[in-house]
């Protein structure tokens, strides 16, 4: 009996073997052709390799595959759509897009095989185009976390997609940001970065935190950012901007939080960010970090926790601690302590004085970077 390969085979063979760029070499119609033809030929090893062959073949094969799914058998239609939802997934975004556009066409050729074959691939491409990113973002050097907590941002856990130094992909792979589409927070890190990286964040729908930090980009780079409906939260450190980045961000429909650490953007332009986000949500510093967690807003404040690493803890500051001085300026709150640190950059040093069991000490504060 012969022997016919079903939709589920196929998917199974598609996670397996991963994605089939197009060669270097364009196969010609008449060789496309009798491809087409072993779609349905009598031996299964015949119609695998023309399966194949024409996934390889690329853009050119679309058309006499759409032509053969629409009047062949049911092998063919399933191994012809097959391709088709292949192709959709392809690196080449022409080839993609003519893929996808002639699976739409097939799926509106209302109650025939091709039509309920084709609006099955479409339904399934959401899922298969996330399987295909994670896995080549993942090969490129980008790391994933299902639950990354950017705690000074966001109060909840966060599905997070971080693009660092060690990323050897091209501008061309961050296309497939627009099919992650349960990634809620993308984290851009270093000299790499560059501004057009920002604008393939358009595409992603469910996009609520943007992390840039020490990268080479300019205010244009967030210029589009107010097509990112659903970003909620920005916090770029140490980034050669102003006060247009500031402009820009103030357009973002729903912007609710912006750090700013280390950036050039003076009190205009944040003032003209807090004044369509709120000051309270506006956070503007030169970049100096200290590592610490205040107590709960009161009549009296003290550490409650250190960070680790950070220049709080080589200090020796420790929880229970409570900063009275700064230099020569006195500390009454934590909202002043905030207000002086703001004003120092990376690697300054400070003194200052702390309560600790009832004795005062003095310790030598050389801060660090913000993460």
């Amino acid at each position: 009996m012969r022997h016919v390969v079903g939709a589920a085979m196929l998917l199974a063979a598609f996670v397996t073997r991963g994605p089939c760029e197009e060669g270097s070499g364009i196969p010609d119609a008449k060789t496309i052709a009798r491809w087409t033809e072993q779609l349905n030929a009598d031996r299964y090893e015949v119609r695998e390799s023309a399966t194949q062959e024409l996934i390889k073949a690329g853009a050119a094969a679309i058309q006499p595959v759409c032509q053969a799914v629409q009047s062949g058998s049911w092998e063919v239609t399933t191994r012809g759509v097959f391709v088709l939802q292949e192709l959709s997934l392809a690196r080449d975004i022409a080839t993609e897009q003519a893929a996808l556009a002639a699976l739409e066409r097939l799926s509106a050729t209302r109650g025939t095989q091709p039509a309920r074959r084709a609006a099955e691939a479409l339904s399934k491409l959401d899922h298969l185009r996330r399987k295909r990113a994670v896995d080549i973002f993942t090969r490129l050097g980008a790391t994933f976390n299902p639950e990354h907590l950017e705690r000074d941002m966001v109060a909840v856990p966060l599905c997070t997609l971080e693009i660092g130094p060690e990323w050897h992909g091209d501008e061309s792979d961050l296309r497939r940001l627009k099919w992650l589409s349960d990634v809620q927070q993308v984290t851009f890190v270093g000299e790499k970065v560059r501004d057009s990286w920002l604008a393939h964040l358009r595409g992603m729908e469910n996009l609520v935190v943007l992390k840039v930090k020490q990268a080479a980009v300019s205010d244009a780079a967030f210029a589009d950012l107010k097509e990112v409906e659903t970003l909620s939260a920005v916090k770029l450190l140490y980034l050669p901007i102003g006060d247009k980045t500031a402009e820009y961000l103030s357009q973002c429909p729903r912007l609710k939080r912006a750090k700013l650490i280390g950036s050039k953007i003076g009190p205009a332009g944040e003032q003209k960010l807090a004044a369509a986000i709120g000051a309270d949500n506006v956070d503007c510093r030169r970049g100096a970090f200290l590592g610490i967690t205040p107590s709960a807003p009161g009549q009296s404040w003290f550490i409650t926790s250190v960070s680790e690493n950070s220049a709080a803890e080589q200090a020796g500051l420790i929880p229970g601690d409570v900063i009275i001085a700064y230099g020569d300026q006195p500390v009454t709150d934590f909202e002043t302590l905030t207000k002086l640190i703001s004003q120092n950059n990376v690697g300054d040093t400070v003194t200052i004085q702390i309560q600790r069991d009832g004795k005062t000490l003095q310790k030598l504060i050389k801060f660090g970077a913000w993460d």
